[in-house]
């Protein structure tokens, strides 16, 4: 099998394999840990009851992709209970992005 044609684009051919070969990737084991996310959320759990923007999303859908991962328990916080939610803001230079705020409750 030619895996590498000296390009970037994926090699194409034809070849007949006698079973499929055996998936590599292993599951995730418990959620994902975001380090620059924790470390907005230690500073937010430092002043329980305030709100903090603790993510800034280009994309409008952003902070609330990240909200629902979060929800979903894909994304782990730090111990404790936090209210969140997503607002779309537009930028200085105009453009359209999303934030996402979070607050810590105890």
């Amino acid at each position: 099998m030619a895996m590498d044609n000296g390009s970037k684009r994926p090699v194409y051919e034809a070849i007949k394999v006698a079973e499929l070969p055996e998936d590599v990737r292993q599951p995730r084991k418990g959620p994902r840990t975001d380090p620059k996310l924790r470390h907005a959320l230690d500073t937010a759990k430092a002043e329980p009851g305030a709100w903090f923007c603790i993510g800034q999303y280009v994309a409008e859908n952003g902070a609330k992709t990240k909200e629902k991962a979060i929800a979903a328990k894909k994304i782990k916080l730090p111990d404790g209970r936090w209210e969140m939610t997503t607002r779309v803001v537009e930028r200085p230079d105009g453009s359209r992005g999303s934030n996402l705020y979070a607050k810590f409750v105890g």
